[in-house]
């Protein structure tokens, strides 16, 4: 037997922790890592029978302008793929703050 292709290993471990017909809620930094495992359950929602796929994007603010393009740029992907965005955006703070994490 061939060991198992990425998409089927991807599929295995997601139907190990995700019951049919739930919720998918990805949280999307912007970054390259994220947004590739966003496209992945993008493209498995329906072999996953997953029933509502959605995105989960806070921006810190840390960063000024740079966190503000993170958020544009999720907002398109999601606009893009058509699925709901929920954006917190927490400002007034800076990297510089004790205990930011």
């Amino acid at each position: 037997m061939l060991p198992l292709q990425f998409p089927e290993r991807f599929e295995a471990f997601c139907k190990q922790l995700i019951a049919p017909h739930s919720s998918v809620l990805v949280a999307v930094s912007g970054g390259g890592d994220s947004v590739a495992l966003l496209h992945l359950f993008y493209h498995f929602r329906e072999r996953l029978h997953v029933s509502s796929l959605g995105i989960a994007h806070v921006n810190h603010g840390l960063r000024g302008d740079e966190s503000d393009r993170d958020e544009q740029f999720v907002r398109s992907v999601a606009q893009e793929l058509g699925v709901p965005i929920f954006i917190e955006q927490l400002h007034g703070h800076s990297l510089t703050d004790p205990g930011i994490e």
